[in-house]
């Protein structure tokens, strides 16, 4: 068999180069202690970002299922609590002290609050249980789940890389809500006036956020 000396040479260099870069990608943490994520392109300023992301305190979390027939009264309480109106299916309506209240089926809504700051204490009103037990049941998964806050010009184009569903702003409304995989991961989501809220499995919530960083750095990402 012929010999290609040059050939050869040139793919043993190749071999022995180091691979380029993917990309200006940096590394990405969710700190102990709620202490802010930082993540920024090399050479970009925080105005240029076509995405800013940034962590919410959960200060309460309640999922709450209602028993079938006692629908209507649940559905009263959890908006009094709230100090809400009761939102569809697939919405979510705001609340006092920060709180909202998340409809996420036929008998099922999420109580929130959260805060922009690290440690926030929970409203009184949603220090305990929202529900009378005999009314149906209310899990606390304050502790159980994490909270972004994704906002920017690129917001929706970002959007379409990370979930299969419909991004576009008309679709994206403030008030709507939905659960959506991330990689396989449920992640629900709240579309907001100054953004999309990600409330994220916490034992996945690192894992996450980075592919959510990675996703928005062609756009600019600020993380802070």
């Amino acid at each position: 068999m012929a010999d290609f000396p040059l050939l050869n040479a040139s793919a043993n260099a190749a071999a022995n180069e180091a691979p380029a870069p993917v990309g200006p990608l940096m590394p990405t943490q969710l700190a102990p202690g709620g202490a802010p994520i930082r993540h920024r392109l090399p050479g970009a300023e925080a105005a240029d970002a076509g995405i800013t992301l940034s962590q919410l305190t959960l200060a309460a979390l309640w999922h709450v299922t209602a028993w079938p027939a006692a629908l209507a009264e649940v559905e009263a309480a959890l908006a009094e609590r709230v100090d809400a109106r009761p939102p569809t299916p697939g919405s979510w309506t705001p609340g006092a002290d920060g709180a909202a209240l998340v409809r996420t089926g036929p008998l099922a809504w999420l109580v929130l609050a959260t805060a922009p700051e690290a440690r926030a204490a929970a409203p009184q009103r949603l220090a305990g249980p929202p529900l009378d037990p005999s009314l149906g049941t209310a899990l606390d998964l304050s502790h159980a789940r994490t909270a972004l806050l994704l906002a920017g010009p690129a917001l929706g184009a970002v959007l379409a890389r990370l979930v299969s569903v419909d991004t576009r702003p008309a679709a994206m409304a403030e008030g709507r809500a939905f659960t959506a995989p991330i990689h396989g991961h449920p992640v629900q989501w709240l579309a907001r006036a100054d953004g999309v809220a990600l409330l994220l499995p916490r034992s996945f919530a690192r894992g996450l956020t980075e592919l959510t960083v990675e996703t928005a750095c062609p756009y600019g990402c600020d993380a802070g």
